[in-house]
């Protein structure tokens, strides 16, 4: 039996590699999905039977095209509206150029490896000096509202079926209790007072290992996003802008079938939105 000397190269760990592989055939496999779909959804609409809806797009008023063109780009000014109001607490980044960096950012989501995700990191990190850490907890404030509006929102769709009275008084409701759970449960934690109650119950849990990284400066880039979701303006005005892209979306689905000579009710589309 062969035993290496001591002197030999010991031959790196190789998990850590193999998951950065890993993550990246996932990415890139996804990515080749899609783009299968895409293909798939171009093969159905070229069908035969298909040729007359196609002929109806070419032929679409200008007037209908300018405004599928309109609420898209409105849907993607709500999108980034949603991020500059987020981060508004914390760093007050100048609105249109956020709104060029998301409209990138989503062009370049199409793209595998989460390369929409880098690129935000790298122009709020260089050109805004806004730290990793912090960015990060931003975009994990925009997902907690984000989930705060699809849930109620899915949840009564769900429930009911159709767009009827109690579908919308669901969805108000719902929308209200996100509200008061998203601002409560961040005011707790936010701010001084709420770090000290974070340590409190680190000590009680035994995690100490929380109450040394709470002297850090990472602890508190990532402790930001509770100072964001504290805000009632942050949260409440994040959930109306999202019922209003869920809105826009809806008004997308009316004229696109009405270009297809489809008729689609303004109720069936809210729901298919949600």
């Amino acid at each position: 039996m062969n035993v290496p000397a001591p002197s030999d190269p010991v031959p790196p760990s190789s998990p850590s590699r193999l998951a950065g592989v890993g993550r990246t055939a996932v990415q890139i496999g996804g990515f080749l999905v899609c783009m299968g779909l895409l293909w798939w959804c171009i093969h159905v609409a070229l069908r035969p039977e298909n040729e007359e809806k196609l002929a109806r797009v070419f032929r679409a008023p200008p007037l209908e095209v300018a405004l599928l063109l309109g609420l898209s780009v409105m849907s993607l000014l709500l999108n980034g509206a949603t991020f500059w109001l987020v981060l508004h607490p914390v760093r007050a980044l100048r609105f249109w150029d956020l709104q060029a960096v998301n409209a990138t950012a989503a062009f370049v989501s199409y793209a595998p490896a989460k390369l929409s995700i880098l690129y935000r990191i790298f122009v709020h990190t260089r050109k805004d000096h806004v730290p990793v850490l912090t960015i990060g907890a931003w975009l994990g404030a925009v997902a907690v509202i984000l989930l705060g509006t699809l849930v109620p929102l899915i949840g009564a769709a769900v429930w009911r079926h159709q767009a009827d009275a109690m579908f919308y008084l669901t969805c108000a409701g719902g929308l209200a209790a996100m509200f008061g759970a998203i601002v409560g449960t961040a005011k707790v934690f936010a701010g001084p007072a709420g770090l000290a109650r974070i340590q409190r119950f680190s000590r009680v849990l035994g995690l100490r290992f929380v109450d040394r990284l709470m002297h850090s400066a990472a602890f508190s880039r990532l402790h930001s996003a509770f100072d964001m979701l504290a805000s009632p303006k942050v949260v409440g005005g994040g959930l109306l802008i999202r019922v209003a892209d869920l809105l826009v979306q809806a008004a997308r689905f009316v004229v696109a079938a009405k270009i297809l000579g489809i008729e689609l009710q303004l109720d069936t589309a809210i729901l298919a939105a949600c």
